[in-house]
């Protein structure tokens, strides 16, 4: 087992040996009696005393300026560790990535084909009955949204390889399952699909969440999956709906604390701006993970 190896084996190549190096003293010492690794072996052992400094408001100035962008992951990053904040987004340092197979990416591929097949399924929505007919009809549509996705995302299958082929079909089976479970819980509720990757931005559909503290503008950008309504008593019910392909626990603990509110966020912003767009009075009825 890998773990038994204790990290010998990365020391069958030199970079991952030096990695290794950081973490294995008699490692590092046998490295600093190579004449071509002493050099690299000194700085290792350096970089293993650094201690955390201090930035001064002068640098933070410059790194993120007076107004800084921000999306929901960067919110959750800084509120959980501002050192890997400042890594990711003040240095912009880069995760390895890596090697490997390049399959399509599953969620977006599920945020397309549900898009588009919810955009076309008034009527299965609204049929007063659920039977073969109907389900096979949901199936054609789901086929129709990943033909379409298949030809303008990834140029058609043709030129693909076998693997490639073999792991894309095998993403369909779940998909129709993701498609039917959405409808069918649709079909149990008296809420529809009003809007579609609604964006909030400078170019979207509606303006990004500002706030101003201490004299620096948060501008927080990003786009809500789906926005369900319910028309009652001449007001508008809105549920934010945001779609999962891994798993996702709602934990008011970690609201109190800052993390995860982006759904929230948008939420009480539709209930701000939401009559001026949608044209009518608008409540918050709350926010679904899917």
């Amino acid at each position: 087992r890998e773990e038994d190896l204790k990290g010998a084996f990365r020391c069958t190549a030199p970079l991952p040996a030096l990695e290794q190096a950081g973490r294995d003293p008699e490692l590092l010492r046998t490295l600093e009696q190579l004449p071509q690794w002493a050099e690299d072996a000194r700085r290792v052992a350096q970089a293993a005393n650094w201690t955390r400094g201090h930035l001064s408001p002068r640098a933070v100035d410059k790194l993120y300026g007076k107004k800084v962008s921000m999306s929901a992951s960067r919110m959750d990053k800084y509120k959980s560790c501002h050192f890997s904040y400042f890594m990711r987004y003040g240095l912009q340092a880069e995760p390895r990535k890596p090697a490997g197979f390049a399959a399509p990416e599953y969620g977006t591929f599920v945020h397309y084909v549900l898009e588009h097949v919810l955009q076309n399924s008034a009527a299965a929505l609204d049929a007063p009955r659920w039977g073969e007919g109907e389900r096979n009809a949901l199936t054609d549509a789901v086929d129709q949204a990943v033909e379409r996705y298949v030809r303008e995302n990834l140029g058609g299958l043709d030129q693909q390889s076998d693997r490639f082929k073999y792991l894309f079909q095998r993403l369909l089976r779940p998909v129709r399952a993701v498609v039917e479970n959405t409808v069918e819980e649709l079909r149990a509720s008296q809420f529809r699909p009003i809007s579609f990757e609604l964006g909030f931005a400078k170019t979207g559909e509606l303006p990004p969440v500002e706030f101003v503290m201490d004299g620096v503008t948060l501008s927080i950008s990003g786009f809500v999956d789906r926005v369900d309504g319910w028309v009652k008593d001449d007001k508008l019910y809105l549920r934010v709906v945001d779609y999962k392909t891994g798993r996702k626990s709602f934990d008011l603990t970690e609201v109190f604390h800052g993390l995860g509110l982006q759904m929230l966020l948008y939420l009480f912003t539709l209930k701000e701006r939401g009559e001026s767009f949608y044209g009518q009075p608008v409540e918050e009825a709350g926010v679904l993970y899917l």
